[in-house]
Order: structure tokens, then C-alpha cells, then sequence
């Protein structure tokens, strides 16, 4: 799991990114209603009714916000620093491959996940066997941070905050030779820059979350990677604005299942 390695690194990412938010200086999308998000839960939090009916309170259990005081998710947590406030978010995928690819990392040598000894990732079938998946409409537009690579933005935004005095000097700590923000912001290991970032985002008055590509790699191609869009919200609440569709289920024995979701 990724974590904040380097607190002295966040800060200085943190208020340089908070500098150029107060000054909407940042690449953003706007993701119309129109569009869809999927986002895996686990199992335990889908109750059926007697009649096989996915209730939307308990739907909703898939949206609620959970990693506010965790120190295991990239752009949200804890900030181990006392004068940036912890933040949580849900992290939901915009193209099936960002999901695949999410899931199957968080999956991985979980008891009864069958391993690709070819691959040493994840069989696919197994992973979603432990998950079930919501589809979630947008009730409004949601304004992003946009920090995918097709945005060409998103690199000027990154070499502002990384040719940063406070940045360059807390970076090259211990001797430390950092190469470029980009590589540091996708850090699989150490989320001490992407969660400066994250946090920025979370904190600036102005933005509902940030999309940015997921680290976790394919096991089909290295070009399947997709994107994350990451929603920030109040600790053990759903976040609102967003309408859950419909869930699917993924048996290892029989297709996919759909589920209704109703009140």
C-alpha cells in the first residue's frame, strides 16, 4: 500500500499547490452528467433484500467516504502534518481498464484469489469474485483538477509546483536527486507528493476531486491504464451528488449479475 514517507515533502507540495488553487491556476475537467463512474466495494457491504433488491441506503454504503484517518490511499488520508487537515475521498474509474487494474492490485494475494504465476498478478475472475461494482450517475457536474496526461496542462501545473524553491529543497533532502514531479506524483510506493497534491485539492473551496491516471499497472498492456477520479468528502458520509444506478456481482461460476438498486 502507498504511503506518506516523507511528511517535510508533503508540506511543501501541499502549500505550493495551495498557492496556485487560490489562484485557479490548475488544468480542470468538467464531467458532464451525462457521463458514467464505476467504483468496486466489497462484498460485505451488499445486503439483499428477501427478494434479491439491492435497497439504496444500503447501495450508498459504496460511496461513503472511509480513509479520512488511513495513511493507504495516494491523493487522500492523514497528513502527518499538524497544520494541513486530514481528508478523505472515494476513488471511482472512469474506463473499465483503471478499474480492472485497481482491483486487481488490491486483491492480490487475498485468501482465494487465484494467482497468474505467468504474470504474478492477480487471475481476473478471482479478483472480482471478491467485489461487487456500482454504476453511479452524476446528479451535477463535478469540477476537476485534471492531472491525466491527456491534459497538456497537467505537466505545466506539476513543473510549477516542482521548480518551487520550498519543493526543490524539501525533494533533495538526504541527499535525495528527484527527477521530475510527474514520476514523483506516480509514485506507486511513496504518495508523499500525491498527497500534497490530493490534499490541496481537497482543501481549496472550488473543486470536487481530481483525475489522474492510475499507477497500478495491466496485465495485457502497459498503454491500458485508464483513469481515477477521486472525490473528496466528509469522513464516514457518502458523497453526495452522486445516484448509484445499478451494482453488478462477478460469480466465478456464471455471468455477471445485475443487480437493481431501489429504495
Amino acid at each position: 500500500m502507498p504511503n506518506v514517507k516523507r511528511p517535510h515533502v508533503l508540506k511543501a507540495v501541499y502549500e505550493e499547490t495551495a498557492k496556485l488553487l487560490a489562484r485557479r491556476e490548475a488544468p480542470t475537467e468538467h464531467i458532464d452528467p451525462k457521463r458514467w463512474l464505476y467504483r468496486a466495494a466489497d462484498l460485505k457491504y451488499m445486503t439483499l433484500n428477501a427478494n434479491g433488491i439491492f435497497s439504496r441506503v444500503a447501495a450508498n454504503q459504496a460511496l461513503v467516504v472511509r480513509d479520512g484517518s488511513t495513511d493507504s490511499n495516494r491523493f487522500s488520508g492523514i497528513s502527518k502534518i499538524p497544520t494541513i487537515g486530514n481528508r478523505g475521498a472515494i476513488y471511482c474509474a472512469g474506463q473499465q481498464s483503471a478499474l480492472v487494474n485497481e482491483l486487481m492490485h488490491y486483491t492480490a494475494n487475498q485468501p482465494g484469489v487465484m494467482m497468474n504465476t505467468a504474470t504474478n498478478m492477480p487471475v481476473a475472475s478471482f479478483s472480482f469474485a471478491q467485489k461487487f461494482v456500482v454504476k453511479i450517475r452524476l446528479m451535477h457536474v463535478l469540477a476537476l483538477c485534471d492531472l491525466s496526461p491527456h491534459n497538456p496542462g497537467s505537466r505545466q501545473f506539476l513543473d510549477k509546483i516542482f521548480a518551487a524553491p520550498a519543493v526543490q529543497s524539501a525533494l533533495t533532502q538526504g541527499g535525495n536527486r528527484p527527477i521530475s514531479m510527474w514520476l514523483e506524483l506516480n509514485d506507486g510506493q511513496d504518495c508523499s507528493v500525491a498527497r500534497g497534491v490530493g490534499l490541496a485539492v481537497a482543501h481549496c473551496g472550488w473543486l470536487h476531486g481530481l483525475q489522474a491516471q492510475t499507477v497500478r499497472p495491466s496485465d495485457r498492456s502497459p498503454d491500458e491504464m485508464g483513469d481515477n477520479v477521486v472525490l473528496f468528502g466528509d469522513a464516514n458520509q457518502a458523497v453526495p451528488g452522486l445516484w448509484i444506478e445499478c451494482a453488478y456481482r462477478f460469480p466465478l461460476s456464471g455471468p455477471p449479475e445485475e443487480i437493481p438498486v431501489q429504495y
